[in-house]
């Protein structure tokens, strides 16, 4: 018993390093089905020296973490649990005694009725119960999860014409956090805009809708003008666009934002890529400024964008603002191959001051290159010639014109380069490699000037 207990353990917990999950407490043994095989289980126990026993410690953190909160079974949201701390458990009224039991390898079991139960309290506010027939999965009522099916619950119960109209059909309030918008967001606005090609922003309510189209309608391109400054106070805001189900949603539009100001923008998420715009391609954002935002995510977190790939960034000012997660920046979270001209960023990230615009621009800053490579150019040709390099991967030609990223061309197989544009101008060049998961400089600098 003790081998397959322990074989379970590790299962289990190569499972939760798998899915990303962390666990928090719960039985390690197998769970049998009936009192009678518990008495077998406890008599192998009492046989092989370590005994099991009914615990109600009011002082144990599992009991405190189960009583500390109502549950709701994932199956059906509307079927509340309730652990009293005296031994009773309410689900919808109906009452049944429960006990934890001390077991083998001094994990606990949680025993509903006479009928045992092994049990997994997992961080992130779930808890899964395994019967010998059955699997229950329970939500928290503080959990994200729980909140985002009772939102997606009354949203398709109070925004039935928005809904009706441009249906959420690529799951992005099943796969993500969509706070307010739904409640926000205006069908008659959103059609006017789309026929237009832009739209134009006066409220929250109409910012709403722009992120309502983006993250659910299948057209590619949207265009975003501020008319006003907008006061999210009171408001929980969701990233416009994301990826993850069945159709992938970016935004690959323009924000204008006209010099004016976003005040109080709130974003509380687990999610991945978390900002005003969560995920991009291609997009460009500028002239606007946000005041005193709070944006709290899981992975890749920024103020004004999550995960930014190849987006131009002009003219943002940000101040008073503070971000929470991994991978988190000031104005981008996680960026490759953006533009950032005149932008400023007055934020605190995880508590600290942050002195760079983006994530990947601070780990850049920490990478030190101990062997660099010495490039050479042709004055009259201005051909780049690189030595043959050891030691570094994905070599690549980073180009820059007047002071502007204009190419980063893969460099692997060619010892030469020659930039193409012969426009007047100030010219610099250096080779680039991925290191500790960055394309940073590992040559020196070459430069021209073309009259």
């Amino acid at each position: 018993m003790k081998r397959i207990s322990a074989l379970l353990l590790v299962l289990v917990m190569t499972a939760a390093l798998l899915c990303g999950c962390e666990y928090k407490g719960g039985s390690v043994t197998l769970a049998p089905s009936d009192t009678s095989a518990v008495s077998e289980e406890n008599s192998a126990a009492e046989l092989s020296g370590t005994a099991s026993s009914d615990i109600f410690d009011t002082d144990s953190s599992v009991l405190k973490t189960l009583t500390e909160t109502s549950w709701y079974n994932s199956e059906d949201i509307s079927q509340e649990w309730i652990f009293s701390d005296d031994g009773t458990l309410s689900v919808n009224g109906k009452s049944s005694e429960y006990s934890l039991r001390q077991t083998l390898l001094e994990g606990q079991s949680l025993v509903i009725d006479g009928k045992a139960y092994s049990f997994y309290i997992w961080y992130d506010g779930s808890m899964t119960l395994y019967g010998r027939d059955e699997r229950i999965e329970l939500y928290s009522a503080e959990s994200d999860e729980y909140k985002r099916i009772v939102g997606e619950k009354r949203a398709s119960e109070e925004c039935s014409e928005l809904l009706d109209r441009y249906p959420d059909s690529d799951g992005w309030m099943q796969y993500k956090d969509f706070g307010d918008i739904p409640f926000l967001a205006d069908a008659d606005y959103i059609e006017k805009s789309l026929n237009e090609g832009a739209f134009v922003v006066n409220t929250p309510e109409e910012l709403a809708s722009a992120v309502w189209a983006v993250n659910t309608v299948s057209e590619g391109y949207f265009a975003i003008v501020l008319e006003a400054d907008i006061d999210l106070s009171g408001y929980e805001w969701a990233p416009m666009g994301w990826n993850g189900g069945a159709q992938n949603h970016p935004f690959n539009g323009a924000f204008l934002g006209s010099g004016h100001t976003i005040k109080n923008m709130t974003i509380n998420s687990s999610d991945t890529d978390v900002g005003f715009i969560g995920w991009e391609t291609f997009c460009y954002a500028g002239d606007v400024t946000f005041d005193g935002a709070s944006v709290c995510g899981g992975c890749n977190v920024g103020v004004v964008s999550g995960q930014a790939i190849g987006g131009v960034y002009e003219g943002i000012t940000i101040i008073n603002s503070t971000v929470d997660g991994s991978t988190a920046g000031s104005m981008l979270g996680w960026d490759a191959n953006t533009s950032k001209k005149n932008c400023s960023a007055d934020v605190v990230v995880n508590g600290e001051k942050f002195e760079f615009l983006s994530y990947n621009e601070k780990a850049k800053s920490e990478i030190v290159i101990d062997d660099p490579v010495e490039i050479t150019i042709d004055e009259q040709t201005h051909e780049v010639t690189r030595p043959e390099v050891e030691g570094y991967y994905n070599l690549g030609w980073m180009v820059f014109y007047n002071g502007e990223q204009v190419l980063h061309r893969n460099a692997e197989n060619e010892l030469s380069y020659t930039y193409f544009l012969t426009s007047p101008g100030y010219y610099e060049i250096y080779l680039t490699a991925y290191v500790e998961g960055q394309y940073v400089p590992i040559s020196n600098t070459v430069s021209y000037t073309i009259e």
